[in-house]
């Protein structure tokens, strides 16, 4: 039984298992089925058919994420601080290889950040210089303009007398 005060809206587009346009009437009413294969609309179409439908949808689409959440967690290490590192060192917890290991990685770290800090210094000194460069470009050009409006007058007047 349709619900009078609920909107129906109607598309035709094609169905998921057939070749054949269907003509979908949003909700469905109860026994809704595709004309060329006679599947159930809520097989076809099961994100805007019933209820029931939606919901094992929603399901569905919860377990792939949970699922792909673990996955991705479950191959991505987990980082550990300098302060976490040099603290097992110290304690003596580590196999003293993978503590020298540790230690030059740590040491590469930070002539790493030594070098990102001296090219970013880098960067803002020469963005400085290009925006002196566009300021003094950009001045020599207004002035020339100017220079060009206080000859237009004169350029005008000779015009005329020429004509």
């Amino acid at each position: 039984m349709a619900v009078p005060w609920v909107h129906k809206t109607t598309e035709s587009r094609l169905c998921k298992f057939c070749p054949f346009p269907t003509t979908f009437e949003y909700p469905y009413s109860a026994g809704s089925k595709c004309s060329g294969c006679g599947r159930d609309l809520a097989e076809v179409d099961p994100g805007r058919g019933s209820r029931e439908a939606r919901d094992a949808a929603a399901r569905v689409f919860a377990l792939n994420a949970a699922r792909a959440h673990q996955e991705r967690s479950a191959t991505i290490p987990t980082v550990a601080t300098e302060a976490s590192l040099s603290q097992k060192l110290d304690h003596g917890n580590v196999d003293p290889n993978i503590a020298e290991a540790v230690q030059a990685l740590v040491e590469e770290v930070k002539a790493l950040k030594e070098e990102v800090r001296a090219l970013r210094e880098e960067t803002q000194a020469s963005t400085k210089e290009n925006k002196e460069y566009v300021y003094k470009a950009t001045k020599r050009i207004l002035h020339e303009v100017d220079a060009v409006r206080a000859e237009l007058p004169a350029r005008k007047e000779g015009n005329t007398d020429q004509a």
